[in-house]
């Protein structure tokens, strides 16, 4: 404490003045102490690249001075062609290694690297082909999450449009995607079998040693700049600060050895993460520009330091992160997710236990909305395209605001920010857009962005989910149609359309027919003929002042000349009805008061049986491995889809009774119905929004085959009931019994009377058998 230096009033120019004395005892020292400083950092720096990776598979000839760099020289790169001319791409090899916790690293491009241990992917930026090469020894494990990498390299790195490709070590001559793995690394034959150069697994070192080993020996540097002497002035302190912005030393301040976690990264600042074969330098959207590249500078510099191979580093901006990167830090979502741990008891494990206990408290409370984030008033430009063959097609300014489920669309948003312009490409894709049109989207929305220097922010935006500020740039006018807009003028009509409000605001979407059976008693219709000079709005007396005067404006959209007829519920004029086809049976509300319908999604995805409510839904979030719960007040509704598992759907029936039982807004007279897929009725769809009848292709709105309102369905108790009642011995060991049972105590469903003919005793003294007794005579009579 005694020596602890007087602060001053200039702390940049002393911290300058430091400098300068320790530049002046550097070359103060010997040329022999120089040698001796520098050979003691090159065999610390062998040391810790030793540790953090201890495998021959991993880094094969870290001790090699001068192979590797003469290696690294020879990096393979191509010159890239077509839309992206003139960008230099490089082939990346990675390994995923582990036991547990998988880590992948970027490794040396070459056929040593290899080993029969691990798990390789190789990403071809040139064919577009992610290569996954499984070692013959290598883990379920490492193969799993390789794949997991892979997909994510295909849709972070490639927009989605890269083929993934598996090729196994043994895999030789013959084998079209082994030939094109093994030809970058420059080997064409294959008849002797795989490579000799192939190192063995072990020699690629133990899983659980290496998963130890390698995160040690990383380290994540703040990049502090200090300014040349000849930058700073003791007469001006505001010319030393803009001097300060332009000249300096990059400068390396530890700030961990690991865990790492996303929290350490400060937007206002520069990080340089140093993995020993990897060096990623990370700018801050809030840096100051000229540390940005002295960041990369001095990254580069510690890479060209390393004797052995160090992979290319690049500049990594905020919020660009590739996955490689992520993965280094433990809390970072878009990781590699998979790993080995302990199993939560759930379905696919033999100690499930059948619940009818799940609590439902949660279900009575209503999810609240994730907030929306406002960028501005929407008082922007708007540009549009439609993908047409391959091509942006622009739409004009009269059809802004209305898309087709048949098209993919690039909505380019432009607004000011801070003075100056800035950006945001939504890339809508319709619900039946072909695959190559949603390709196509997204990669023609990434040509865009770089057009605007790469300054844009991209969303997706997929059909029926639209964000509020995509709701907002249309000033309220969002309206969907059927089919392609190439394919509009073949469609004579008439057209009917529903006016459906959403959390972000109301939206008008074509119906599948114009069927007086589609109407409903909450919402609002707009019947439209282009060959009739007049237009229908009907109101439903559920429907709201928002969807009432959004159908005004819809309507008045199509053509300002032609009068709008308004029609209220139940005082329709006898000239209405022919026009929705003579159908005048419609579901009606059967409750004079307005409950929001609301929809839960039941699953044991994740091991346990979970229930979570669905805002803002639609007929696609019904997905054909869960099972669901319908809400519309008056009735519940259970649907269950085609690959729903039957405990899952035995479970979903328990908790929906449990929820009407506590249920302080539901009559105890609501009706609990069962339904499956396909077999959906009238008063489950009109629930939403513009339901599409698949067994409607092909037909006319005269020969739509619409389902009937509720014929067919079941009711949940009666359900229930087939998961409790007594089964006879010879359905229990044919298997003829619902998979929803106990399976591990099937004689509990038993009659008493069978079960002392078939077990040739009591329940009781049964009860008193040891368990391993009980279950082997269980084996033996086909009950377990």
């Amino acid at each position: 404490a005694t020596n602890r230096r007087a602060a001053t009033r200039n702390p940049v120019r002393d911290r300058v003045k430091r400098q300068e004395d320790l530049d002046a005892e550097e070359a103060a020292k010997t040329d022999e102490q120089k040698e001796a400083e520098e050979a003691e950092k090159a065999a610390e720096s062998r040391a810790r690249a030793a540790t953090a990776t201890g495998a021959m598979g991993m880094l094969w000839a870290l001790g090699s001075d001068t192979s590797f760099a003469q290696r690294q020289s020879g990096t393979i790169k191509r010159e890239a062609s077509g839309p992206s001319a003139g960008v230099q791409k490089n082939y990346h090899l990675y390994i995923l290694k582990g036991k547990k916790n998988i880590v992948a690293r970027q490794v040396e491009l070459s056929i040593e690297s290899l080993n029969s241990g691990d798990v390789f992917v190789l990403d071809d930026p040139f064919e577009k082909i992610i290569f996954q090469w499984n070692g013959s020894k290598a883990n379920r494990i490492e193969k799993g999450t390789a794949l997991d990498f892979c997909k994510k390299l295909k849709d972070k790195e490639h927009s989605g449009l890269a083929k993934m490709v598996t090729v196994e070590e043994k895999a030789g001559a013959g084998n079209r995607d082994a030939e094109a793995f093994y030809k970058i690394f420059g080997i064409t034959d294959l008849s002797a079998g795989p490579p000799p150069a192939i190192t063995s697994a072990d020699k690629g070192g133990d899983d659980s040693e290496i998963e130890k080993k390698f995160r040690v020996g990383s380290r994540l540097y703040r990049v502090e700049v200090i300014p040349d002497s000849s930058s700073s002035s003791s007469d001006s302190s505001s010319s030393s600060s803009s001097s300060s912005k332009s000249a300096g030393t990059a400068e390396l301040v530890p700030v961990s050895e690991g865990p790492f976690v996303k929290e350490m990264l400060d937007p206002a600042h520069c990080f340089i993460l140093d993995c020993i074969t990897e060096i990623f330098p990370w700018t801050g959207k809030k840096s100051v520009v000229a540390h940005r590249n002295l960041t990369l500078k001095k990254a580069q510099q510690v890479a060209s330091e390393r004797p052995f191979w160090v992979a290319d580093v690049e500049r990594i901006i905020e919020g660009g992160e590739p996955i490689v990167f992520k993965d280094k830090f433990k809390n970072w979502g878009s990781g590699i997710p998979i790993s080995m741990g302990s199993v939560v008891s759930g379905i696919n494990t033999s100690k499930v236990q059948l619940t009818g206990n799940y609590d439902v408290s949660a279900m009575h409370k209503r999810a609240i909305p994730p907030p929306q984030i406002e960028i501005d008033n929407a008082s922007g430009s708007i540009k549009i395209w439609r993908i047409e063959d391959f091509q942006k097609v622009e739409v004009g300014a009269e059809q802004q605001g209305q898309f087709h489920a048949g098209d993919s669309y690039i909505v380019m948003y432009k607004y000011i920010w801070r003075n100056k312009d800035a950006f945001i490409i939504y890339y809508f894709q319709g619900r039946d857009s072909t695959i190559n049109e949603k390709g196509t989207s997204a990669m023609l929305t990434i040509e865009l962005d770089k057009e605007v220097s790469g300054m844009a922010k991209e969303i997706r935006v997929v059909q029926y989910k639209e964000p509020k500020h995509f709701f907002d740039i249309f000033k309220g006018k969002l309206v969907i149609h059927q089919g392609k807009q190439t394919e509009r003028p073949s469609r004579p009509g008439p057209f009917l359309y529903q006016i459906f409000t959403t959390l972000n605001g109301p939206r008008a979407s074509e119906c599948q027919y114009c069927d007086g059976r589609l109407l409903h008693s909450d919402h609002t219709f707009v019947r439209i003929d282009p060959t009739v000079p007049r237009f229908f709005v009907w109101f439903g007396k559920g429907s709201s002042e928002e969807e009432r005067s959004f159908a005004r404006q819809i309507a008045l959209l199509q053509s300002p000349d032609n009068p709008v007829i308004e029609v209220e519920e139940g005082s329709e004029p006898a000239d209405f009805w022919p026009l929705l086809n003579n159908q005048r049976e419609y579901p009606v509300r059967l409750s004079s008061q307005k409950t929001p319908t609301r929809l839960f999604h039941c699953s044991v995805a994740t091991g346990t049986f979970k229930i979570n409510e669905i805002l803002d839904f639609c007929q696609d979030d019904l997905t054909v491995n869960d099972a669901f719960i319908l809400d519309t007040g008056s009735a519940i509704f259970l649907w269950r889809g085609r690959r729903c598992d039957e405990r899952e759907w035995k479970w979903t029936i328990e908790a929906a009774i449990e929820y009407h039982k506590t249920s302080a807004s539901h009559s105890p007279d609501c009706n609990l119905w069962c339904l499956d897929e396909s077999k959906e009725v009238l008063d489950f769809t009109c629930h939403f929004p513009c339901w599409f009848h698949r067994s409607g292709r092909g037909h006319t709105a005269q020969t739509l085959p619409i389902p009937s309102f509720r014929d067919g369905l079941e009711k949940a108790a009666d359900v229930l009931q087939r998961y409790s009642r007594r089964y006879t011995y010879e359905e229990i060991s044919s298997g003829n019994y619902p998979k929803a049972l106990d399976t591990a105590h099937l004689e509990n469903y038993l009659e008493d009377s069978e079960f002392e003919r078939v077990l040739k005793m009591s329940r009781d003294e049964f009860s008193k058998l040891p368990a391993w007794k009980a279950t082997n005579l269980k084996k033996q009579l086909k009950l377990f």
